[in-house]
C-alpha cells in the first residue's frame, strides 16, 4: 500500500491532487507539513507569489481548501495570482 506522500507524488495534474485530497478518509487527511510541500504543476517561473491559502497551482488555477472540500480556483489571467490575491486591480472587489 502506498503512503500518502507516494500517492501525492503520483499525481500528474492539479485536478488529480485535488481529487486525491478530497477522497481521503478523515483519518488520513494530513495535518502536518505535508500540506506545505505539495507539488506544483505549472511551468517553471509561473508560480504564484502570494501563497497565503494557496497549497498548489498550475498555470491557470490554484488549489485551495474551501472547507470541507479542496477545490481549484482560477488564477488572474493578468497578474497570475489567485483571484482572491489579485494585485492588478482587474477584478471587482
Amino acid at each position: 500500500m502506498n503512503t500518502l506522500s507516494e500517492k501525492i507524488a503520483e499525481c500528474k495534474t492539479l485536478d488529480d491532487l485535488r481529487d486525491l485530497l478530497n477522497g481521503l478518509p478523515d483519518n488520513e487527511v494530513p495535518h502536518d507539513n505535508t500540506l506545505t510541500s505539495l507539488p506544483t504543476f505549472g511551468l517553471p517561473g509561473h508560480g504564484v507569489e502570494n501563497t497565503g491559502e494557496v497549497f498548489s497551482w498550475n498555470d491557470t488555477h490554484v488549489l485551495v481548501f474551501a472547507d470541507p472540500y479542496w477545490e481549484t480556483q482560477p488564477r488572474c489571467k493578468y497578474c497570475g495570482e489567485a483571484t482572491f490575491h489579485c494585485r492588478c486591480g482587474c477584478l471587482p472587489r
